[in-house]
Protein backbone atom coordinates (compact mmCIF):
# COMPACT_ATOMS: atom_id res chain seq x y z
CA UNK A 1 0.00 0.00 0.00
CA UNK A 2 1.33 3.41 -1.59
CA UNK A 3 0.44 6.56 0.62
CA UNK A 4 1.01 10.36 -0.28
CA UNK A 5 1.56 12.72 2.50
CA UNK A 6 1.17 16.72 1.49
CA UNK A 7 2.05 18.99 4.34
CA UNK A 8 4.28 22.00 4.66
CA UNK A 9 5.93 20.36 8.06
CA UNK A 10 8.32 17.98 7.47
CA UNK A 11 8.14 17.18 11.13
CA UNK A 12 4.29 15.64 10.00
CA UNK A 13 5.66 13.43 7.56
CA UNK A 14 8.46 11.47 9.72
CA UNK A 15 5.60 11.11 12.20
CA UNK A 16 3.45 9.56 9.85
CA UNK A 17 6.35 7.34 8.25
CA UNK A 18 6.99 5.75 11.64
CA UNK A 19 3.64 4.79 11.97
CA UNK A 20 2.53 3.24 8.96
CA UNK A 21 6.05 1.82 7.95
CA UNK A 22 5.29 -1.08 10.73
CA UNK A 23 2.03 -1.85 8.64
CA UNK A 24 3.91 -2.34 5.64
CA UNK A 25 2.79 0.87 3.90
CA UNK A 26 5.09 2.54 1.76
CA UNK A 27 4.75 6.68 2.36
CA UNK A 28 6.05 9.44 -0.34
CA UNK A 29 5.96 13.24 1.02
CA UNK A 30 5.34 16.20 -0.53
CA UNK A 31 5.52 19.97 1.04
CA UNK A 32 3.41 22.38 -1.82
CA UNK A 33 1.48 21.54 -4.86
CA UNK A 34 3.58 21.46 -7.53
CA UNK A 35 5.40 18.00 -6.07
CA UNK A 36 2.22 16.67 -5.31
CA UNK A 37 0.75 16.68 -8.89
CA UNK A 38 4.43 15.72 -10.28
CA UNK A 39 4.06 12.56 -7.75
CA UNK A 40 0.59 11.87 -8.74
CA UNK A 41 1.20 11.67 -12.61
CA UNK A 42 4.19 9.37 -11.80
CA UNK A 43 2.56 6.92 -9.57
CA UNK A 44 -0.29 5.08 -8.37
CA UNK A 45 -1.66 6.01 -4.37
CA UNK A 46 -4.22 3.87 -2.61
CA UNK A 47 -4.41 6.89 0.13
CA UNK A 48 -4.01 10.63 -0.37
CA UNK A 49 -3.42 13.40 2.90
CA UNK A 50 -3.95 16.69 2.52
CA UNK A 51 -2.88 19.54 5.31
CA UNK A 52 -5.57 22.13 5.40
CA UNK A 53 -2.83 24.77 4.19
CA UNK A 54 -0.69 24.48 1.29
CA UNK A 55 1.18 27.16 0.31
CA UNK A 56 0.06 29.38 -1.66
CA UNK A 57 -3.37 28.35 -1.07
CA UNK A 58 -5.80 26.31 1.04
CA UNK A 59 -6.29 22.62 0.26
CA UNK A 60 -9.22 23.02 -2.29
CA UNK A 61 -7.43 23.72 -5.65
CA UNK A 62 -5.40 20.62 -5.23
CA UNK A 63 -8.07 18.94 -3.84
CA UNK A 64 -9.91 19.97 -7.45
CA UNK A 65 -6.97 18.85 -9.37
CA UNK A 66 -6.42 15.33 -7.43
CA UNK A 67 -10.19 14.43 -8.33
CA UNK A 68 -10.31 15.57 -11.98
CA UNK A 69 -7.30 12.93 -12.39
CA UNK A 70 -9.15 9.89 -13.71
CA UNK A 71 -6.98 7.76 -11.26
CA UNK A 72 -8.42 9.40 -8.45
CA UNK A 73 -11.70 10.02 -8.47
CA UNK A 74 -12.55 7.48 -6.06
CA UNK A 75 -9.40 7.11 -4.23
CA UNK A 76 -9.85 8.10 -0.66
CA UNK A 77 -8.05 11.72 0.45
CA UNK A 78 -8.03 12.58 4.16
CA UNK A 79 -7.93 16.02 5.40
CA UNK A 80 -5.29 16.91 8.17
CA UNK A 81 -6.54 20.24 10.11
CA UNK A 82 -6.05 22.09 13.73
CA UNK A 83 -9.21 23.62 13.51
CA UNK A 84 -11.87 20.90 13.61
CA UNK A 85 -15.59 21.97 13.42
CA UNK A 86 -19.27 19.97 11.91
CA UNK A 87 -19.05 22.98 9.52
CA UNK A 88 -15.67 22.87 8.61
CA UNK A 89 -15.84 18.94 8.24
CA UNK A 90 -19.48 19.38 6.39
CA UNK A 91 -17.88 21.79 3.65
CA UNK A 92 -14.52 19.56 3.28
CA UNK A 93 -16.19 16.42 2.25
CA UNK A 94 -19.35 18.27 -0.48
CA UNK A 95 -15.56 19.23 -1.78
CA UNK A 96 -14.52 15.36 -2.11
CA UNK A 97 -12.61 15.23 1.15
CA UNK A 98 -13.08 11.09 2.08
CA UNK A 99 -12.94 12.39 5.68
CA UNK A 100 -11.59 14.72 8.39
CA UNK A 101 -9.17 14.31 10.71
CA UNK A 102 -7.28 16.68 13.98
CA UNK A 103 -4.04 17.30 13.60
CA UNK A 104 -4.09 17.39 17.61
CA UNK A 105 -5.30 13.88 18.34
CA UNK A 106 -2.17 11.88 17.00
CA UNK A 107 -3.59 8.64 17.76
CA UNK A 108 -7.25 8.91 16.20
CA UNK A 109 -5.33 10.41 12.78
CA UNK A 110 -3.00 7.17 12.97
CA UNK A 111 -6.25 4.76 12.99
CA UNK A 112 -8.29 6.51 10.66
CA UNK A 113 -5.46 5.93 8.13
CA UNK A 114 -5.42 2.61 8.93
CA UNK A 115 -8.72 1.85 8.82
CA UNK A 116 -9.35 3.46 5.10
CA UNK A 117 -6.38 1.52 4.26
CA UNK A 118 -8.10 -1.49 5.04
CA UNK A 119 -10.73 -0.61 3.29
CA UNK A 120 -8.54 -0.69 -0.11
CA UNK A 121 -6.90 -3.86 0.57
CA UNK A 122 -9.08 -6.45 -0.78
CA UNK A 123 -8.10 -9.47 -1.53
CA UNK A 124 -9.68 -12.66 -2.60
CA UNK A 125 -9.53 -15.80 -3.52
CA UNK A 126 -12.20 -16.97 -5.06
CA UNK A 127 -13.41 -18.37 -9.01
CA UNK A 128 -15.20 -15.52 -10.53
CA UNK A 129 -17.12 -16.17 -13.96
CA UNK A 130 -17.98 -13.15 -15.45
CA UNK A 131 -20.23 -12.55 -18.08
CA UNK A 132 -20.19 -9.30 -20.45
CA UNK A 133 -19.97 -8.90 -24.20
CA UNK A 134 -18.07 -5.88 -24.19
CA UNK A 135 -14.48 -6.25 -24.96
CA UNK A 136 -12.96 -3.20 -23.25
CA UNK A 137 -15.34 -3.82 -20.31
CA UNK A 138 -14.11 -7.34 -19.68
CA UNK A 139 -10.47 -6.81 -19.84
CA UNK A 140 -10.95 -4.28 -17.62
CA UNK A 141 -13.30 -6.26 -15.09
CA UNK A 142 -10.92 -9.32 -15.37
CA UNK A 143 -7.85 -7.22 -15.08
CA UNK A 144 -9.13 -5.56 -11.76
CA UNK A 145 -10.26 -8.91 -10.31
CA UNK A 146 -6.85 -10.75 -11.09
CA UNK A 147 -4.95 -7.90 -9.13
CA UNK A 148 -7.07 -8.72 -6.25
CA UNK A 149 -5.87 -12.31 -6.39
CA UNK A 150 -9.14 -13.63 -8.21
CA UNK A 151 -9.32 -16.27 -10.43
CA UNK A 152 -11.53 -15.31 -13.61
CA UNK A 153 -13.03 -16.78 -16.20
CA UNK A 154 -14.75 -14.43 -18.51
CA UNK A 155 -16.96 -15.35 -21.31
CA UNK A 156 -19.13 -13.05 -23.65
CA UNK A 157 -22.48 -15.21 -24.22
CA UNK A 158 -25.01 -16.47 -22.64
CA UNK A 159 -25.05 -20.18 -23.80
CA UNK A 160 -21.17 -20.29 -23.66
CA UNK A 161 -21.77 -19.15 -19.59
CA UNK A 162 -24.02 -21.82 -19.14
CA UNK A 163 -22.13 -24.48 -20.48
CA UNK A 164 -18.99 -23.69 -18.43
CA UNK A 165 -21.16 -24.02 -15.22
CA UNK A 166 -22.01 -27.60 -15.98
CA UNK A 167 -18.42 -28.48 -16.20
CA UNK A 168 -16.54 -26.02 -13.48
CA UNK A 169 -17.32 -24.55 -10.03
CA UNK A 170 -17.31 -20.59 -9.28
CA UNK A 171 -17.72 -18.50 -5.93
CA UNK A 172 -19.38 -15.67 -7.57
CA UNK A 173 -20.74 -14.66 -10.99
CA UNK A 174 -20.75 -11.02 -12.18
CA UNK A 175 -22.93 -10.91 -15.47
CA UNK A 176 -23.87 -7.64 -17.44
CA UNK A 177 -27.72 -7.68 -18.20
CA UNK A 178 -27.37 -6.51 -21.84
CA UNK A 179 -25.03 -9.06 -23.76
CA UNK A 180 -26.87 -10.20 -27.44
CA UNK A 181 -29.55 -10.08 -29.85
CA UNK A 182 -30.77 -13.59 -28.26
CA UNK A 183 -30.61 -13.37 -24.24
CA UNK A 184 -29.83 -11.17 -21.61
CA UNK A 185 -28.56 -11.11 -18.42
CA UNK A 186 -31.58 -11.13 -16.74
CA UNK A 187 -32.74 -14.31 -18.67
CA UNK A 188 -29.45 -15.94 -17.59
CA UNK A 189 -30.01 -14.95 -13.76
CA UNK A 190 -33.28 -16.58 -14.24
CA UNK A 191 -32.13 -19.85 -15.45
CA UNK A 192 -29.15 -19.78 -12.28
CA UNK A 193 -31.72 -19.18 -9.70
CA UNK A 194 -33.75 -22.55 -11.76
CA UNK A 195 -31.02 -24.19 -12.18
CA UNK A 196 -31.36 -28.23 -10.63
CA UNK A 197 -27.75 -28.18 -9.08
CA UNK A 198 -27.86 -26.16 -5.33
CA UNK A 199 -23.89 -25.33 -6.21
CA UNK A 200 -25.72 -23.54 -9.25
CA UNK A 201 -28.57 -22.37 -8.23
CA UNK A 202 -26.91 -21.09 -4.79
CA UNK A 203 -24.64 -18.89 -6.17
CA UNK A 204 -24.06 -15.32 -5.53
CA UNK A 205 -25.01 -13.14 -8.29
CA UNK A 206 -23.63 -9.35 -9.49
CA UNK A 207 -25.62 -7.83 -12.02
CA UNK A 208 -24.23 -4.88 -14.38
CA UNK A 209 -25.82 -2.65 -16.28
CA UNK A 210 -25.08 0.77 -17.79
CA UNK A 211 -28.74 1.78 -17.99
CA UNK A 212 -29.40 2.51 -14.09
CA UNK A 213 -33.47 2.03 -15.01
CA UNK A 214 -35.24 1.48 -11.50
CA UNK A 215 -37.61 -0.89 -12.74
CA UNK A 216 -34.80 -3.17 -14.15
CA UNK A 217 -32.84 -2.85 -10.83
CA UNK A 218 -36.00 -3.71 -9.55
CA UNK A 219 -36.61 -6.73 -11.77
CA UNK A 220 -32.81 -8.19 -11.27
CA UNK A 221 -33.32 -8.12 -7.48
CA UNK A 222 -36.87 -10.28 -7.91
CA UNK A 223 -34.85 -12.68 -10.39
CA UNK A 224 -32.07 -13.44 -7.42
CA UNK A 225 -29.65 -10.59 -7.85
CA UNK A 226 -27.44 -10.41 -4.97
CA UNK A 227 -26.27 -7.00 -6.09
CA UNK A 228 -26.45 -4.66 -8.46
CA UNK A 229 -23.41 -2.01 -9.73
CA UNK A 230 -24.51 0.65 -12.06
CA UNK A 231 -22.16 1.17 -15.18
CA UNK A 232 -19.50 3.42 -15.00
CA UNK A 233 -18.09 2.12 -11.60
CA UNK A 234 -15.08 2.41 -9.35
CA UNK A 235 -13.08 -0.22 -8.53
CA UNK A 236 -13.74 0.56 -4.67
CA UNK A 237 -17.59 0.31 -4.91
CA UNK A 238 -16.96 -2.86 -7.35
CA UNK A 239 -14.94 -4.71 -4.38
CA UNK A 240 -16.64 -3.29 -1.97
CA UNK A 241 -19.76 -4.75 -3.24
CA UNK A 242 -18.29 -8.14 -3.97
CA UNK A 243 -16.53 -8.49 -0.37
CA UNK A 244 -19.96 -7.62 1.17
CA UNK A 245 -22.16 -10.24 -1.56
CA UNK A 246 -19.00 -13.07 -0.77
CA UNK A 247 -19.10 -12.47 3.27
CA UNK A 248 -22.72 -13.15 3.69
CA UNK A 249 -23.41 -16.04 0.98
CA UNK A 250 -20.04 -17.45 3.30
CA UNK A 251 -22.16 -16.82 6.30
CA UNK A 252 -25.11 -18.41 5.25
CA UNK A 253 -23.00 -21.66 3.64
CA UNK A 254 -21.74 -21.69 7.18
CA UNK A 255 -24.84 -21.73 8.65
CA UNK A 256 -26.70 -24.05 5.97
CA UNK A 257 -24.07 -26.44 7.49
CA UNK A 258 -24.30 -25.97 11.08
CA UNK A 259 -28.32 -26.88 10.29
CA UNK A 260 -27.35 -29.93 8.23
CA UNK A 261 -24.91 -31.39 11.19
CA UNK A 262 -27.75 -30.37 13.73
CA UNK A 263 -30.05 -32.04 11.16
CA UNK A 264 -27.58 -34.98 11.60
CA UNK A 265 -26.75 -35.04 15.21
CA UNK A 266 -31.09 -35.19 15.46
CA UNK A 267 -31.37 -38.23 13.52
CA UNK A 268 -27.94 -40.53 13.65
CA UNK A 269 -26.57 -42.17 16.27
CA UNK A 270 -23.03 -40.76 17.64
CA UNK A 271 -21.36 -44.20 18.15
CA UNK A 272 -22.48 -46.31 15.14
CA UNK A 273 -23.07 -43.80 12.88
CA UNK A 274 -26.17 -44.86 11.11
CA UNK A 275 -29.60 -43.82 11.94
CA UNK A 276 -31.10 -43.27 15.43
CA UNK A 277 -34.16 -44.54 17.04
CA UNK A 278 -35.85 -41.19 15.91
CA UNK A 279 -34.70 -41.28 12.12
CA UNK A 280 -35.60 -44.58 11.90
CA UNK A 281 -39.16 -44.18 12.62
CA UNK A 282 -39.37 -40.70 10.37
CA UNK A 283 -37.54 -42.36 7.55
CA UNK A 284 -38.96 -45.83 7.68
CA UNK A 285 -42.85 -44.51 8.25
CA UNK A 286 -42.16 -42.59 4.89
CA UNK A 287 -40.31 -45.74 3.34
CA UNK A 288 -43.48 -48.00 4.22
CA UNK A 289 -46.10 -45.42 3.12
CA UNK A 290 -44.40 -45.38 0.06
CA UNK A 291 -44.04 -48.92 -0.67
CA UNK A 292 -47.57 -49.22 -0.01
CA UNK A 293 -48.96 -46.71 -2.65
CA UNK A 294 -46.73 -47.87 -5.33
CA UNK A 295 -47.11 -51.44 -4.39
CA UNK A 296 -43.24 -51.78 -4.08
CA UNK A 297 -41.96 -55.26 -2.26
CA UNK A 298 -39.80 -54.62 1.43
CA UNK A 299 -38.65 -56.59 4.22
CA UNK A 300 -38.06 -55.68 7.89
CA UNK A 301 -34.72 -57.40 9.16
CA UNK A 302 -34.44 -56.96 12.76
CA UNK A 303 -30.46 -58.14 14.02
CA UNK A 304 -30.19 -58.52 17.82
CA UNK A 305 -26.45 -59.26 18.84
CA UNK A 306 -26.06 -62.21 20.65
CA UNK A 307 -24.21 -62.57 23.92
CA UNK A 308 -23.78 -58.53 24.21
CA UNK A 309 -24.24 -58.69 28.08
CA UNK A 310 -21.50 -61.33 28.47
CA UNK A 311 -19.32 -59.53 26.21
CA UNK A 312 -19.73 -56.04 28.01
CA UNK A 313 -19.02 -57.87 31.11
CA UNK A 314 -15.75 -59.95 30.16
CA UNK A 315 -14.38 -57.37 28.12
CA UNK A 316 -15.77 -53.84 29.33
CA UNK A 317 -17.68 -51.31 27.64
CA UNK A 318 -15.29 -49.91 25.66
CA UNK A 319 -15.02 -53.36 23.77
CA UNK A 320 -18.51 -53.09 23.57
CA UNK A 321 -18.77 -49.80 22.14
CA UNK A 322 -16.49 -51.13 19.49
CA UNK A 323 -18.57 -54.18 18.57
CA UNK A 324 -21.67 -51.54 17.97
CA UNK A 325 -19.51 -49.70 15.87
CA UNK A 326 -18.58 -52.53 13.80
CA UNK A 327 -21.96 -53.22 13.41
CA UNK A 328 -22.85 -49.71 12.43
CA UNK A 329 -19.36 -49.62 9.65
CA UNK A 330 -20.84 -53.25 8.16
CA UNK A 331 -24.64 -52.18 7.82
CA UNK A 332 -23.17 -49.10 5.89
CA UNK A 333 -20.57 -50.78 3.91
CA UNK A 334 -23.37 -53.45 2.53
CA UNK A 335 -26.65 -51.33 1.98
CA UNK A 336 -28.06 -49.51 -0.68
CA UNK A 337 -29.09 -46.10 -1.80
CA UNK A 338 -32.67 -47.02 -1.12
CA UNK A 339 -32.44 -48.88 1.98
CA UNK A 340 -32.60 -47.82 6.05
CA UNK A 341 -30.16 -49.10 8.35
CA UNK A 342 -29.89 -47.88 11.88
CA UNK A 343 -29.85 -48.49 15.51
CA UNK A 344 -33.29 -49.02 17.45
CA UNK A 345 -31.67 -49.25 21.12
CA UNK A 346 -29.19 -50.71 22.94
CA UNK A 347 -27.93 -53.62 20.62
CA UNK A 348 -30.62 -53.86 18.16
CA UNK A 349 -30.53 -53.03 15.02
CA UNK A 350 -33.29 -52.05 11.97
CA UNK A 351 -32.63 -52.77 8.81
CA UNK A 352 -35.24 -51.94 6.08
CA UNK A 353 -35.12 -53.01 2.18
CA UNK A 354 -37.90 -51.90 -0.32
CA UNK A 355 -37.77 -53.68 -3.63
CA UNK A 356 -36.75 -56.83 -2.22
CA UNK A 357 -38.24 -59.91 -1.25
CA UNK A 358 -37.63 -62.59 1.77
CA UNK A 359 -35.13 -64.40 -1.16
CA UNK A 360 -32.97 -61.69 -1.73
CA UNK A 361 -33.01 -60.49 2.46
CA UNK A 362 -31.88 -64.06 3.83
CA UNK A 363 -29.17 -62.99 0.92
CA UNK A 364 -28.22 -59.90 2.87
CA UNK A 365 -29.12 -61.30 6.22
CA UNK A 366 -26.27 -63.93 5.20
CA UNK A 367 -24.18 -61.59 4.28
CA UNK A 368 -23.90 -59.12 7.59
CA UNK A 369 -23.50 -62.55 10.13
CA UNK A 370 -20.53 -63.63 7.76
CA UNK A 371 -19.20 -59.83 7.01
CA UNK A 372 -19.36 -59.64 11.73
CA UNK A 373 -17.61 -62.63 11.76
CA UNK A 374 -15.15 -61.69 9.36
CA UNK A 375 -14.32 -58.35 11.20
CA UNK A 376 -14.07 -60.26 14.61
CA UNK A 377 -14.96 -63.73 15.24
CA UNK A 378 -16.40 -62.37 19.27
CA UNK A 379 -19.35 -60.77 17.05
CA UNK A 380 -22.40 -63.00 16.45
CA UNK A 381 -25.93 -61.89 15.63
CA UNK A 382 -29.67 -63.18 15.30
CA UNK A 383 -31.88 -61.95 12.29
CA UNK A 384 -35.64 -62.08 11.94
CA UNK A 385 -36.98 -60.90 8.55
CA UNK A 386 -40.41 -59.84 7.89
CA UNK A 387 -42.47 -59.69 4.43
CA UNK A 388 -44.17 -56.09 4.08
CA UNK A 389 -47.71 -57.22 3.87
CA UNK A 390 -50.83 -54.46 2.71
CA UNK A 391 -52.04 -52.48 5.45
CA UNK A 392 -48.46 -52.96 7.61
CA UNK A 393 -47.51 -50.38 9.83
CA UNK A 394 -44.08 -49.62 11.27
CA UNK A 395 -44.74 -51.09 14.45
CA UNK A 396 -46.45 -54.31 12.76
CA UNK A 397 -44.10 -54.98 10.22
CA UNK A 398 -41.12 -54.90 13.14
CA UNK A 399 -43.51 -57.19 15.52
CA UNK A 400 -43.50 -59.79 13.29
CA UNK A 401 -39.28 -59.40 12.64
CA UNK A 402 -38.76 -59.24 16.70
CA UNK A 403 -41.26 -62.46 16.37
CA UNK A 404 -38.80 -64.01 13.80
CA UNK A 405 -35.86 -62.82 16.05
CA UNK A 406 -37.08 -64.40 18.97
CA UNK A 407 -37.63 -67.58 16.78
CA UNK A 408 -34.14 -67.65 15.93
CA UNK A 409 -32.82 -67.42 19.40
CA UNK A 410 -34.63 -70.18 20.35
CA UNK A 411 -34.05 -72.31 17.78
CA UNK A 412 -30.40 -71.30 16.71
CA UNK A 413 -28.74 -68.99 18.43
CA UNK A 414 -26.45 -67.22 16.13
CA UNK A 415 -28.89 -67.50 12.75
CA UNK A 416 -31.85 -65.75 11.45
CA UNK A 417 -35.18 -66.56 11.22
CA UNK A 418 -38.68 -65.39 8.84
CA UNK A 419 -42.49 -64.40 9.78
Amino acid sequence: MRILAVDPNRAFHQLLKSQVQPIGCELDSCTNGYETLKALEEHQYDLITLARYIQPDDYLPLLKHIRAMPKYQFTPVLLIAYDYDFNFVKEAVSQGITDVLDRHQPEQLVNGIIRLLRKSDYRFADNVLLVEDSPTNGQLVTSMLEQRGMSVEWHQTYSDALDVLEYKEFDLIITDLLLDEKHTGLELLHNIRHHKRPTINNLPVIALTGFNDPSRRLLAFHLGADDFVSKPFSEEELLVRIDRVLSRHKLVTQLQKREAQLTEMALFDALTKVYNRHGLSELMRKRIANCHRHEIPGVMLVIDLDHFKELNDTFGHPFGDSVLRLVGQTLNDIVRDDDIAGRWGGDEFLLFLPYCDLKGATTIAKRIRARLQQRSDRVHCTIGLSQLKPGDTLETLIARADKALYKGKELNKGGYAMA
